[in-house]
């Protein structure tokens, strides 16, 4: 399968520019937080992408999951939930089982449990 690469809808370096204004941080604070220089960050809103070892940093700096709002966008909310879905229904199956189970020790004379 090949993958036909876009443009993100995502500018995320815009969204951090963007939280960190409406957190009224400082360029040179959020790059301080950041172990960075100040001028880096002009810089940083400025260039197409960041890698995912910065955004999780700016995510843990400015307390918010950047990652979860371009999961959303990509309409990738729960990818496993079919096979959680699959487990869960398993369980079910095995505790009725269980149950009925117990009811035929019981039936049989033996002890309750």
């Amino acid at each position: 399968m090949k993958y036909a690469k876009k443009k993100s809808p995502t500018k995320i370096n815009k969204r951090v520019e963007k939280l960190v204004r409406k957190k009224q941080i400082s360029n040179k604070d959020f790059a301080a937080m950041l172990g960075k220089r100040g001028n880096s960050m002009h810089y940083f809103y400025n260039r197409l992408g960041c890698d995912i070892d910065l955004l999780w940093d700016i995510s843990k700096a400015l307390d918010y999951n950047f990652f979860r709002e371009i999961a959303q966008q990509i309409n990738i909310v729960a990818p496993e939930s079919s096979k959680t879905d699959e487990l869960q229904q398993k369980i079910k199956m095995q505790e009725i089982e269980i149950n009925l189970l117990k009811e035929c020790i019981q039936l049989l004379g033996g002890k309750k449990v």
